[in-house]
């Protein structure tokens, strides 16, 4: 089963209104609806059996807030509808729960429904199954699980419903300066814990379809990658959240010859529309 690409997108959309004018935060706003073209590509060296290329959609809808689940309170609640494009007949849905304050945003539980992975009763673990990672990172933690347990990257399986993180996953810190840094959360449970270093490395006006945004960039440093060139995981966040995604990973990869090539995937997300 193709794994959901859904890169942890939704992690961007929650915030608190700002008192600055020049400070970046994600205003959500009920009823918000923001669409998203998708992009993975391999050539199939490290990950898969032959080259893919395989491009989708996202939508993603603010559908409330100041909800409760179990005993957390004041959470905003956000959904996600993803088609990848050569199978449109199959739609993967989440649910994320956020928890917004003046300092931060976290990212407190989510839960799978729907046509995707919920639809098959069980989830994998948060290694696989975590929809707000994005695919080249949980690819990356299923191959480091499978070569630790000889093979076996699946982990077991979840119960379908809300899944609570043991420890919140800090998405976003405030103010959103050059400079600021942050540690992003990444895996509960078996086996321990990864974190990975967030940091604001500047500020870019771009355009996409949706329109001209003036962006902070956030760079994520990922543990599984010896050197920054290896992986280069960029996010340009607006007043609005996320604008574009850009993921590059470069492995070192020894094929039937002997020699050692290098194998390069690439991923990208980009705001085409904003609906309220």
């Amino acid at each position: 089963m193709r794994l959901v690409a859904l890169a942890s997108l939704v992690l961007l959309v929650a915030a608190c209104d700002s008192s600055d004018d020049d400070a970046i935060r994600v205003d959500l706003q009920v009823g918000q609806e923001l669409r998203y073209t998708t992009r993975f590509v391999s050539d199939g060296l490290l990950y898969t059996d032959g080259p893919v290329d395989v491009s989708g959609r996202l939508v993603e809808r603010v559908v409330s807030s100041r909800q409760r689940l179990g005993d957390l309170r004041g959470l905003t609640v956000v959904e996600l509808e993803q088609v990848e494009d050569d199978r449109p007949d199959v739609t993967y849905n989440t649910r994320t729960w956020y928890r917004p304050s003046d300092e931060r945003l976290e990212e407190i539980a989510y839960e799978f429904y729907g046509d995707g992975y919920a639809g098959m009763g069980s989830l994998r673990t948060a290694a696989l199954g975590d929809p707000t990672l994005p695919r080249l990172v949980r690819l990356a933690m299923a191959r480091q699980r499978a070569t630790r347990s000889g093979g076996d990257s699946t982990g077991g399986t979840l119960n379908a419903g809300p899944q609570v993180r043991e420890t919140p996953r800090i998405v976003l810190e405030y103010p959103a300066e050059t400079g600021r840094t942050w540690t992003h959360f990444v895996l509960d449970g078996d086996p321990p814990s990864r974190d990975f270093s967030r940091e604001v490395v500047g500020t870019e006006t771009i355009t996409t379809p949706a329109g001209t945004f003036r962006c902070v960039v956030v760079r994520s440093r990922s543990p599984f990658y010896p050197t920054d060139d290896a992986f280069v995981w960029l996010d340009w966040i607006a007043d609005v959240g996320l604008v574009r995604r850009t993921l590059v990973s470069r492995d070192p990869v020894t094929v039937a010859d002997g020699s050692v090539v290098e194998s390069v995937t690439t991923e990208s997300v980009e705001l085409v529309a904003v609906e309220d």
